[in-house]
This record gives structure tokens, sequence and C-alpha cells, in this order.
């Protein structure tokens, strides 16, 4: 996994080996299996699994468990960076938070590729906050630094701002009233408000619970599905969103 990829020239690719059984079962088996290219000149691959691009063409890239071979096509392009961008444009924590950055790589074929993990992160401010090396912000203390994101000559730089939580607000995504059918969902967004009047949507930084009846509805926690809510019975319910010891409430009526 991925079956086919493409890979611009220098850049890294990680795959991942499904070993699907006689008994029906299904595992991960990358670190288990033993990779290779049919191709080095064009890609090489290490024990890990992760690929990078030597020179533009296409190779098959092998992962041998046992006697089971499973194969996927990898092309290299010859695209160069052209510039880096980091999402979002700018973060606001409060103290003890994390936060998970991204960086995109924008290609001279007009490909766009993440490349979180093949940037050099840096923070102008680490008694503020702390960059790891997969872009994982760490909110220190209050202030302002700098996060930047370098690969070769190109660079990208976001503000971050670590302030106090002071309060949360909960809203509907969609506009409208917080009602929702049976069976159907609804997504609430968490907002932070912080001290110096800055805000921040911290819907997927937030645990969301169902503090009133939870029989009427459930709201999810999952990554990147966080403050989603599912009517279960017909009634209300109050869901809640915490962060950093800070709480918000916010009634949902399923008809």
């Amino acid at each position: 996994d991925p079956a086919a990829a493409e890979l611009p020239l220098g850049m890294t690719l990680a795959f991942r080996a499904i070993g699907t059984f006689s008994d029906q079962t299904v595992q991960e088996l990358s670190r288990t299996v033993v990779w290779s290219s049919n191709d080095t000149n064009i890609a090489t691959i290490d024990a890990d699994g992760i690929a990078r691009g030597v020179t533009p063409g296409i190779t098959s890239i092998l992962a041998t468990f046992q006697e089971t071979v499973g194969e996927a096509l990898l092309t290299v392009k010859g695209a160069v960076l052209e510039s880096i961008a980091i999402e979002p444009e700018e973060v606001v924590l409060a103290p003890t938070d994390t936060f998970q950055l991204r960086a995109n790589g924008f290609f001279s074929d007009d490909t766009v590729m993440n490349i979180t993990n093949q940037v050099q992160w840096s923070s102008s401010g680490n008694q503020i906050a702390t960059i790891s090396e997969t872009g994982v912000v760490t909110a220190l203390a209050s202030g302002e630094t700098t996060i930047t994101a370098t690969r070769n000559s190109h660079t990208s730089s976001i503000p971050v701002t670590v302030a106090t939580l002071e309060s949360i607000t909960i809203s509907v995504a969609e506009e409208g009233a917080p009602v929702v059918g049976v069976g159907q969902t609804i997504r609430l967004i968490a907002t932070g408000n912080f001290s110096d009047n800055l805000t921040m949507v911290i819907t997927q930084q937030a645990e969301w619970s169902v503090q009133v009846n939870p029989a009427v509805a459930s709201v999810s926690n999952q990554e990147g599905e966080k403050g989603v809510v599912t009517g279960e019975f017909p009634g209300f319910a109050t869901v809640r969103a915490v962060r950093s010891g800070i709480f918000a409430d916010f009634q949902v009526f399923v008809e």
C-alpha cells in the first residue's frame, strides 16, 4: 500500500505491507517483510519500507514474506520542489498543548505532496514552543515564536502564539439549529478563546463526551471526526468539549 504511486526526484515515500492469510485474517507486515526495488538506479527502499526517488523512471517495489511476494509500481518523476507551505497558517496554543503541523511541497509539474517528514523543522523561540522532527509543536510558555520548515533552499514559516485558554465556545458547523435525526449526524466546532483576544478552532484538540442523556446521542473522539454527533434516540443530550481543564457544554436535540 499504495499499489501504485508517483514520487518526485529526491523525495521519499512510505510503503505498507498488509498480509491476508488463509483464515481471512489481515495483519500489518511492514516491519516483517523484506523490501526491495527491481531497479535501485530509479528508486531505493530501506528495511522500514521508505522508498527514495533516485532518477526518473519506473520500477517495482517488492515486499517478500516467506514465499509470498507483493508488488507495487513506483514512478519517479523529474519534477523538482519549487516551494513549501505550512498548514495551518498560524497557531494559538495553551501551555503544555501539542499540535501537528503539515508541510506541503509544491513541485514543478504542479503536483502537491505532503512532505512533513522530509523537511527540517525549527523554532525561533524554543523557550516558547518546540517543534519535533515530525512537525509536532509543543507549547511551553506564554509568548510568540516562529516555526520554520526548510527543504534545500526552500522555507516556509508561520507564527505560533502561546496564551492562556480562558473559555471554549461550541457551535454547529453547518448553519442551522443543533437538531439531528435518529441515525443522522451533525458536526460541532469547538473554538478556543485565549488571552489577548486570540481565538483558534480546537475541535480536534478537544476531548468530547456526552454528559447528559448519552442514550440520546453519541459524539466521536476519533481523530479527524471529533465533534461529530450521531442521533441515537429522540430527546436532548448535552455534549461537552474539554481542553486544558476548560470545558463547554452544548445541547443537541434528536428528532
